[in-house]
């Protein structure tokens, strides 16, 4: 079940602290720019679906958002990739979806 003050919180601290994620990857502004956006466009198209979404809908939304971030791996360093992968457990999290089940790890390739 997804929780949605977690959620609104969630996204309310990446507006707030934008100018911090993912800050100190190598990479153009655009780049750190456009992960921030997939983050926050999941976060808002998780609020959307509510409380009562399938989890085969959420899992839809949550392994998008990790594939977005293919390709990071030349960019990114380890740390970056942890801190990546630290926030997407945490959205799973708040919609119901285990981190030990490591579903962020069997759908990356990063």
């Amino acid at each position: 079940m997804i929780d949605l003050g977690g959620l609104r919180d969630y996204r309310t601290r990446l507006d707030r602290d934008k100018a911090i994620y993912f800050a100190d990857w190598p990479v153009a502004p655009s780049v750190r720019e456009g992960a921030w956006q997939v983050l926050a466009g999941g976060v808002d198209e998780l609020i959307t679906l509510g409380p009562g979404a399938a989890e085969p809908e959420v899992l839809a939304i949550l392994r998008r958002g990790v594939a977005a971030f293919d390709g990071i791996d030349d960019a990114v360093d380890k740390r970056g990739r942890e801190d990546l992968c630290m926030n997407l457990y945490e959205i799973g999290n708040l919609c119901g979806i285990d981190a030990a089940t490591e579903w962020v790890e069997s759908y990356r390739k990063w």
